[in-house]
C-alpha cells in the first residue's frame, strides 16, 4: 500500500504510533482523516529499546514530524515477560489469608516460583476490621527478605472492601526500605483473592521493565525533537493511559500489543466480524471481533499460565512465533516453542559471521543433542547492576565478554559435562544473557524463502537438524510450517468454540476432537465427517503473516485477509486509541440479620456507609468521576476537555421465598476520556475514516 500524499492544504494533526515487539519495532504516522500516511519498521534492540525506536522513527517522513501532536505506545514487553518468566524478584505478603484455602486453591500453582508469607490482619466482607494487622511480623519479614527482593506485593483477603491494612502495610515497608510496594486494591475490585494476588505480583514484577521501556522511548523522542509531545501507552483493553499511570500500574499494559493489533486490524481491513490473528516473533495472539468491537475479558485476562484480574480485550496468547526455538525432545520429536530465541541468521549478522564460522567447525550431524543445545549460542545482554552473580554465573559471564559462544565450547571452557549444567536460567530471566538458536525464521532463510539476513549460520544448523530427522532442508521447513499452521488452527478452534465443548471434556479429549474437526476426514467405515470452519474471515497481521498464516486459513476453510499495512497494524491500532480511565465502585446493601441496615460504597480509595441507596449511588458516581478524571487532567492540552460517562450494572439474585428478586449490589462503572477527536471513534467504538 502506498501512503496517501498530504498536500500543503492538509496540514492537520498527526498521531505517532509506536509498537515495540519482541522482534520488530514499528512506527506509523496516522492522520484522523487520511489514515496512515507514513510507516517504517526496525529491529527491536532489547539491550537498549531506544535504539530500535529511533531507527523506526527515523524511517518515517521527516517532513511530517512537526505535525505530531500525540505519541502513543504499545508493546508486547509485558506479555512476553510474563510468558518468559522475566522481571523483578517479588516477595508477596498475604494479609489475613486462610492458609488452608491457599493450599486448597493452589496459590503456588497460580504464582509459580513466587515466595510469599501470610501475615495476620483481616477485614470482614463488610469492610470492618476483624483482626489487627501484625506490624511486628510484617517488619521482621521485610528486613529478612530485603536482600533478595526487588519489589514487594501486598494483597489483603478482603482489601477491596477496605484497603486500610494494605495501605498501612505499604507505609510500613516504605519506612524500612526504598523498594517499590504494590497493593492489590489499587489494581482490582474483584473478590477472588488468588487472582488479585497474582495480579499484584505481576504488577510488581513488571515495574522495572515498563519503566525502563518508557525511559527509552522518552529518550528517543527527545533526540528527535518530540520531547514535549504528550506520551501515552496502550492498556490491554485497547484504551490509552498516561505514562504516570503506566509507571504505577504496568500490569495494565499486559496484552497492550495484542490489543493494539486488534484495533489496527479491524481499522485497516474495515471488517466488523472477523478473527484477528497476529503472529510476531515470540507469540501468536488471537481475538474475535463482532460488530466492530473485540470481546472484553471482564473477569480478567489470561496470559501464558497466569490468570489475572486485568481488564483487557479477550485475547488468547500462544507461545509460538517466527522466533520460536526449534528443538527435539528426548524421543526425537520436533518441538517448536514456547521459548523465543534470537534467530541464528540475525545473531550471525550482528556478530560479523562468527556464528557461521563456529557452526561449520562443529561436527553437528554427529554431535550429541543436535537440534537441542549444540546449535545454540549465548551472548551477553544487559547485566543488572544489582545482579550479585554466583561464582558459576560470574564465570559464564566472563566467557561471554568477547562475543557469542556456542554451548559446546562453553562446556569445554568451564569444565562441564553437559549444557544442562550451565547456570543460565536466572541470567536469561533477568536479561543478563541472551540465547540464539534455530527458529522458523532460520529455516525460511536456509531454504531461500526469506532473505532478511545472511543465511550462512542458518544453513548448517538447519541441515544438522534435517539430517538428524532424515529429511531434506525443504522437507524440514515444510514440516515446521505445517506444524505451526496446525498449532495455530487448533488454537483458533479452541478459542472460537468457547463453551461448546463441555467442561468435563479432558484436555486430551479436547485436543483429539479439535484435531479430528480440523482434519475433516471420515472415520474408516463409519461414513461420518467431523468438520469445522470459521464463519468469518481471518485477518492475518504481523510481519510474517503471509508466510505462516495462509496455511492455517486453509485448514480452517476460511478466507484469509492480509490488509494493507498488515506489518505495522499494531502501531496503527495504537495511534487510533482513546486516552481514558475507567473506575469501578461497588455499592452493596448491608444486612443485620434479615433487616436491611444500610448501603456500603466500596471504592479503590475508601469505604463509606449510606442510609439511602440513591445517595450511595450518587456518591459512587461522583467519586468515580473524580478519580477517573484526576488521572487525565494533567494530560489535557489546548482547548480539549475530559468527557465522563457512568453506568450502573445491577446484580440480582432470586430469594428462596416465593422466588422474589433481591438486590445483591450495583457496580458503578465510570469512564473519563480526553475528547480531542484524535482517536478513531469513542471509547466504545472504532471506525475507519
Amino acid at each position: 500500500m502506498t501512503p496517501p500524499t498530504m498536500t500543503d492544504r492538509e496540514t492537520g494533526p498527526l498521531v505517532l504510533g509506536v509498537d515495540t515487539g519482541g522482534t520488530y519495532t514499528d512506527a506509523v504516522l496516522v492522520s484522523p482523516t487520511l489514515g496512515p500516511v507514513s510507516w517504517a519498521k526496525a529491529l527491536t534492540t532489547p539491550e537498549d529499546l531506544s535504539r530500535g525506536i529511533m531507527e523506526a522513527i527515523d524511517g518515517l517522513d521527516a517532513g511530517l514530524r512537526q505535525r505530531v501532536v500525540r505519541v502513543c505506545l504499545s508493546t508486547t514487553l509485558a506479555t512476553n515477560a510474563v510468558v518468559e518468566g522475566r522481571g523483578a524478584r517479588v516477595f508477596l505478603f498475604l494479609l489475613g489469608h486462610d492458609e488452608s484455602l491457599i493450599e486448597r486453591f493452589s496459590l503456588a500453582d497460580a504464582l509459580p516460583g513466587v515466595e510469599f508469607a501470610v501475615v495476620r490482619g483481616r477485614m470482614s466482607q463488610q469492610g470492618e476490621e476483624q483482626e489487627a494487622l501484625d506490624t511486628d511480623r510484617l517488619a521482621q519479614l521485610v528486613r529478612e527478605k530485603l536482600p533478595a527482593t526487588d519489589a514487594f506485593a501486598v494483597s489483603g483477603y478482603f482489601a477491596v472492601k477496605n484497603p486500610a491494612h494494605e495501605t498501612a502495610a505499604r507505609e510500613l515497608i516504605a519506612s524500612i526500605c526504598d523498594r517499590p510496594v504494590v497493593c492489590g486494591h489499587e489494581l482490582s475490585a474483584q473478590l477472588d483473592c488468588i487472582l488479585r494476588a497474582a495480579t499484584c505480583v505481576l504488577n510488581a514484577r513488571l515495574l522495572p521493565l515498563v519503566r525502563s521501556f518508557v525511559a527509552g522511548v522518552a529518550h528517543a523522542l527527545a533526540e528527535r525533537g518530540l520531547g514535549d509531545v504528550p506520551l501515552y501507552i496502550m492498556r490491554g483493553d485497547g484504551s490509552l493511559m498516561t505514562i504516570e499511570a503506566a509507571h504505577q500500574r504496568p500490569v495494565e499494559t499486559t496484552l497492550s500489543g495484542p490489543a493494539a493489533s486488534v484495533r489496527g486490524a479491524g481499522y485497516l481491513a474495515a471488517a466488523r466480524d472477523a478473527v484477528v490473528v497476529d503472529m510476531g516473533g515470540t507469540t501468536t495472539d488471537l481475538a474475535v471481533v463482532t460488530g466492530g468491537a473485540p470481546r472484553l475479558a471482564e473477569s480478567g485476562a489470561t496470559v501464558g499460565s497466569f490468570r489475572t484480574h486485568v481488564r483487557a480485550c479477550e485475547i488468547r496468547t500462544l507461545g509460538l512465533g517466527g522466533d520460536s526455538h526449534i528443538t527435539l525432545d528426548v524421543a526425537g520429536r520436533l518441538c517448536i516453542g514456547p521459548r523465543r530465541v534470537i534467530p541464528l541468521a540475525l545473531a550471525d549478522r550482528d556478530a560479523g559471521g562468527r556464528l557461521a564460522h563456529r557452526l561449520h567447525t562443529l561436527a553437528l550431524p554427529t554431535a550429541r543433542g543436535v537440534g537441542r543445545a549444540f546449535t545454540d549460542f549465548l551472548m551477553l545482554g544487559v547485566v543488572p547492576e544489582a545482579l550479585g552473580p554466583t561464582a558459576r554465573e560470574d564465570a559464564l559471564l566472563r566467557e561471554l565478554r568477547d562475543g557469542p559462544r556456542d554451548l559446546h565450547g562453553l562446556c569445554e571452557a568451564l569444565g562441564l559435562l553437559s549444557p544442562s549444567l550451565l547456570p543460565t536460567s536466572r541470567l536469561e530471566a533477568l536479561g543478563a544473557i541472551r540465547r540464539a538458536g534455530l527458529t522458523p525464521t532460520d529455516l525460511l532463510h536456509a531454504t531461500g524463502r526469506l532473505a532478511l539476513y545472511p543465511a550462512a549460520a542458518a544453513k548448517p544448523a538447519a541441515k544438522a537438524l534435517a539430517d538428524r530427522m532424515g529429511l531434506s532442508l525443504d522437507a524440514l521447513c515444510d514440516r515446521v510450517l505445517d506444524a505451526m499452521a496446525t498449532q495455530v488452527a487448533i488454537f483458533i478452534l479452541d478459542h472460537t468454540l468457547g463453551d461448546v465443548l463441555p467442561a468435563s471434556c479432558s484436555p486430551g479429549d479436547r485436543q483429539h476432537l479439535l484435531r479430528a474437526a480440523l482434519a475433516g476426514s471420515p472415520r474408516a467405515g463409519q461414513g461420518a465427517v467431523i468438520e469445522a470452519r470459521l464463519d468469518r474471515p481471518l485477518i492475518a497481521i504481523g510481519a510474517p503473516a503471509a508466510q505462516y498464516l495462509a496455511a492455517a486459513g486453509q485448514k480452517l476453510r476460511a478466507e484469509v485477509i492480509v490488509p494493507p499495512c498488515a506489518e505495522v497494524a499494531n502501531a496503527v491500532g495504537t495511534a487510533i486509541g482513546v486516552v481514558q480511565r475507567t473506575v469501578e465502585i461497588d455499592v452493596r446493601p448491608i444486612y443485620q440479620g434479615p433487616a436491611l441496615s444500610h448501603y456500603a460504597v466500596f471504592a479503590p480509595t475508601e469505604k463509606s456507609d449510606w442510609p439511602e441507596l440513591e445517595d450511595a449511588l450518587a456518591y459512587a458516581e461522583d467519586l468515580g468521576a473524580r478519580l477517573a478524571a484526576e488521572e487525565l487532567r494533567s494530560a489535557v492540552t489546548g482547548g480539549n476537555g475530559v468527557s465522563i460517562e457512568s453506568s450502573r450494572l445491577s446484580r440480582i439474585a432470586e430469594a428462596n421465598i416465593e422466588g422474589a428478586e433481591v438486590l445483591m449490589g450495583i457496580l458503578v462503572r465510570t469512564t473519563a476520556w480526553i475528547d480531542d477527536n484524535l482517536g478513531a471513534g469513542s471509547p466504545r467504538e472504532v471506525s475507519r475514516p
